[in-house]
């Protein structure tokens, strides 16, 4: 399971650490020499080892290197051997080796990949951490090393391929970057990571030949621990030169020569077809899924050859089988539900004639390609297969109009339902019982990776409480004005089916709220709202008139009549004093409105 660093590590930069690390190693270098010049010091170094507390060192054996058969100079001899029987200047020596390959793999990566992007970075902050966490679980929690030397040589393993886990990760980021931008790389930056992934394939490739020479000596256990790893980075390297390398290629390949093909008879056709299926995907998916059963079965020798279940290490390799189990589901999946994809296409959308793609003489709307072969769409929009595939995994409409495709059955039948129902859908649609889930999901992973991942959801099904009068009366205001001409009347029923003012407007102005039921007269205070709305509008134009104004004029005494309606009909509620209040102040200023603007037309 992937270790997520949620912040930037406390550790030095590669300057710091290099400079820090050089002048350790120097520093050291001077002291042993100074130190062999004295004529006993092999004396002084084996009394020193024999009074030394290091449970990773053997006591039985000889400290002293036997170097006397090598052509090296004394001095350098005696420096070298020191070096490697004293404790501390043994460690010295190896983080001095660290920082070389460290240094070393900094400058192929600024050679092939240049500076790396802020998401490179953070996979390869990922990559590390947790192959250094399950390194150290399988020396110390697994095999249980005993001696300094079985330390020496699983780090110097361990880091060998580490490194090469390394640059396989930088290599398949960047291509999948390549790949994404398309045209805006250069055909030099793919050949340089193609020379690094066959330099890693051929290094992992010579580490196999190691394992079956020499490491079966050590165990049939050791060797299967030590030859998985190497057949991991052997299926991986060709996944990534198949996928972002030989099948784009390919795509383009096939597109290119699609018009000259398509000319040939039948038979080409055919092949062409097939061709667009492509074996590369196949051959893709072994391989990954070929990596992921052997890293699975890498981890179920782990935790049985460890005789202890029940320990911290046998839970977090535990934890990891558990993902590599999920991830081999999910790619499964993800097939099954491309190959549905693939034999839905065949099956409803057909393939473009020439005379259409000649009529439609446009590019691919998702890849921005011109089309020589295209599948149609129930909406007469053209699209490239893979690319209609690609699109149609995550989203099943039309990328162009938004033409929602029926993946179960008939797109027509479900695209005319669906527009003739869609306002009486959006009436009342919050009428009914409302389902509401909540979902709270812990990723564990994030902060320790043996932290377990779960998901909660609760759901909980309940009728929305009805609208008081005074909360849909202060709705139907604010609908009114936007649309002054509506009643009252008429907003509230709608907004008793809706319960929400943004529906209602959207009703209306979609002509789901006609106006045929509704009465203007002299009497009502809506009728009052629009022959004030129309008169707002009449001073502007040439044709308006003193007749005019009288017969859209209300009666003075019908108007008196009204206001004393509404004093006269006291609600107990407050807000509702407030609103006929509020619609008493409307009126009178509407009215002199209407008297100031007729005497200036008198005058």
């Amino acid at each position: 399971m992937p270790l997520r660093i949620p912040y930037r590590l406390p550790v030095p930069t590669l300057t710091t650490y290099s400079i820090l690390s050089t002048a350790l190693f120097g520093s050291l270098i001077y002291n042993v020499k100074q130190i062999t010049k004295n004529p006993d010091w092999k004396n002084d170094l084996i009394a020193a080892d024999k009074n030394a507390s290091d449970p990773l060192m053997d006591e039985n054996e000889d400290h002293l290197i036997d170097f006397d058969n090598v052509n090296l100079p004394e001095s350098i001899r005696d420096v070298i051997i020191y070096m490697i029987q004293d404790s501390f200047s043994r460690w010295v020596f190896i983080n001095a080796i660290i920082c070389t390959v460290v240094l070393f793999g900094k400058s192929i990566q600024k050679i092939v990949f240049g500076d790396l992007r802020a998401v490179e970075i953070n996979n390869f902050r990922e990559k590390l951490c947790n192959y250094f966490l399950y390194k150290c679980i399988f020396m110390f929690g697994v095999i249980k090393v005993q001696t300094t030397e079985e330390v020496i040589f699983l780090l110097g393993w361990f880091g060998l391929l580490g490194f090469q886990q390394v640059f396989v990760q930088f290599s398949k980021d960047r291509l999948e970057y390549m790949v994404t931008v398309g045209s805006h790389t250069t055909f030099m930056s793919r050949c340089k990571i193609v020379i690094l992934l066959l330099s890693v394939f051929s290094l992992a490739n010579y580490m196999i030949y190691l394992c079956l020479t020499y490491g079966v000596n050590l165990g049939y256990h050791i060797f299967a621990f030590m030859i998985a790893e190497c057949l991991s980075i052997t299926l991986k390297v060709p996944h990534i030169l198949i996928k972002y390398v030989i099948d784009p290629f390919e795509a383009k390949f096939i597109r290119n020569q699609n018009q000259h093909f398509r000319s040939r008879n039948s038979f080409a056709n055919f092949i062409i077809s097939k061709m667009e299926m492509s074996l590369t995907y196949y051959v893709s998916l072994g391989l990954e899924l070929a990596d992921l059963c052997l890293e699975l079965i890498h981890y179920l020798h782990m935790v049985l050859w460890s005789n202890s279940i029940f320990s911290v290490a046998s839970f977090v390799l535990c934890m990891h089988i558990r993902y590599i189990t999920t991830e081999i589901q999910r790619k499964i999946k993800k097939h099954r539900n491309y190959m549905w994809i693939l034999n839905h296409m065949e099956k409803e959308y057909p393939k473009a004639s020439e005379k259409e793609l000649n009529d439609n003489c446009d590019n691919c709307a998702i890849c921005w390609e011109k089309m020589e072969v295209a599948r149609k769409l129930p909406c007469k929009h053209l699209f490239h297969t893979t690319c209609l595939q690609l699109w149609l995994e995550q989203d099943t409409s039309c990328p162009t109009c938004r033409y929602v495709l029926n993946m179960n059955g008939s797109n027509s039948r479900r695209s005319t339902t669906t527009r003739t129902t869609r306002g009486v859908i959006r009436i009342g649609r919050n009428a009914a019982p409302i389902n509401r889930q909540h979902f709270f999901h812990f990723d564990g992973s994030r902060y320790v990776s043996w932290l377990p991942s779960f998901s909660v959801q609760v759901m909980s099904s309940m009728t929305p409480p009805d609208l008081t009068d005074s909360q849909l009366e202060s709705m139907a205001q604010q609908v009114q004005q936007v649309f002054p001409h509506y009643p009252s009347p008429v907003l509230i029923e709608n907004l008793r089916q809706t319960r929400s003012v943004s529906v209602t407007s959207n009703n209306i102005l979609e002509g789901l709220l006609p106006l045929d039921n509704v009465t203007l007269n002299d009497d009502g205070e809506d009728s009052q709202v629009s022959a004030t709305a129309s008169e707002n509008i009449r001073p502007s134009g040439s044709a308006f008139n003193h007749s005019s104004i009288n017969e859209s004029e209300h009666d003075p005494a019908s108007s008196t009549t009204n206001f004393n309606i509404i004093e006269s009909e006291f609600s107990p509620s407050p807000s509702e004093r407030e609103t006929a209040l509020r619609n008493r102040k409307e009126q009178l200023f509407l009215n002199a409105k209407k008297k100031y603007l007729e005497r200036r037309l008198v005058n």
